[in-house]
């Protein structure tokens, strides 16, 4: 993962890069006993910078 942000004991998001459909958001609610997709990046280049 390229990032993760932690709001709280509970919630967090990590971001995964990649080309395309690769670059993704995930989200914790319950300390990361379990992770739901919270977005899909649509772009070519996903999340990557030149």
């Amino acid at each position: 993962f390229r990032d993760i942000e932690v709001f709280d004991h509970n919630t967090a998001i990590v971001m995964g890069v990649g080309s395309g459909t690769k670059s993704r958001l995930y989200q914790t609610l319950n300390a990361g006993h379990s992770w739901h997709l919270l977005y899909i990046n649509p772009e070519p280049q996903g999340f990557l910078t030149q």
